[in-house]
């Protein structure tokens, strides 16, 4: 059997693999001092004078989403959520993807008004045009998904309806290029079982619809993660359950009771 390669050989590739633990290990730190700051910030700069994260302002951020932050859904519902929205409190922490989380604090709402049509007519004619693509899109897929339930071959019902169809791909549910639509779709559908396939079809990222065709669910195996990776999963997982039912917690005070925060007090330096 051939014995183990030569410590030049390897050298980059274990290099590269001990800065990316590294790096996953400060970011969990970070995170969880987040985490762990939120309990006593009462703003955003508060949270970032005690974590030392820096405070980036977004500008025309709809329930459609808004650049730098896109579309995904996770964001939207935290800044949309009654609490963050009216102002009184920061969102929990989210996740952006595998490198970034935020927390969320919302300093102007400007609720929906009522234009002149003269001014908006344009803006009425498209959203109508993009209403009924994308009823037409609907209708498509579930043609689609119609004839697959009668056992037309993938590629075959796709081009009947005029569509394309790309070949199998092993997805995951850490890949960071993958379209968020899809990866919720897949990973929420039923388990198929042998032989037969769940189907089923939406809304993709680029502003289509996707009909999707999941053969298999390959189970996750934890006792593949290193140790120290599982340790540190636990431990944010478990922060971020005792920071929920905290805010939840407090929400209900807010909801039940008058509460009266004396900033005086809390900016005594000898308080404990």
């Amino acid at each position: 059997m051939p014995g183990p390669l030569p410590l030049e050989q390897v050298r980059a590739e274990l290099t590269t693999e001990l800065q990316d633990q590294k790096a996953e290990s400060l970011y969990l730190d970070l995170e969880r001092e987040l985490s762990d700051a939120q309990f006593d910030a009462t703003d955003l700069q508060a949270l970032s004078d005690a974590v030392g994260i820096e405070i980036q302002a977004v500008a025309g951020f709809t329930r459609e989403g808004g650049e730098p932050l896109g579309s995904d859904l996770k964001i939207i519902d935290a800044v949309f959520d009654e609490t963050v929205l009216s102002g009184e409190q920061m969102s929990q922490i989210v996740e952006i993807d595998m490198n970034r989380s935020a927390v969320f604090r919302v300093a102007n709402h400007y609720p929906a008004t009522r234009q002149p049509l003269d001014e908006v007519r344009e803006q009425v004619a498209e959203s109508l045009q993009a209403q009924r693509a994308e009823e037409l899109m609907a209708a498509k897929a579930d043609e689609m998904i119609a004839a697959l339930a009668e056992g037309v071959e993938f590629t075959a019902a796709a081009e009947a309806i005029g569509a394309s169809a790309a070949p199998p791909v092993l997805m995951s549910r850490t890949a960071e290029d993958a379209d968020q639509f899809i990866s919720v779709a897949v990973f929420t559908a039923v388990k198929p079982e042998q032989d037969a396939p769940t189907i089923g079809s939406t809304r993709n990222g680029t502003g289509g619809y996707t009909v999707y065709s999941l053969d298999a669910v390959i189970p996750g195996r934890p006792e593949a993660m290193p140790v120290e990776q599982r340790d540190a999963g636990k431990i944010q997982l478990t922060d971020e359950s005792g920071l929920s039912d905290f805010i939840a917690f407090v929400q209900a005070l807010r909801e039940d009771s008058e509460v009266i925060i004396n900033e005086d007090v809390l900016a005594a330096q000898d308080l404990l």
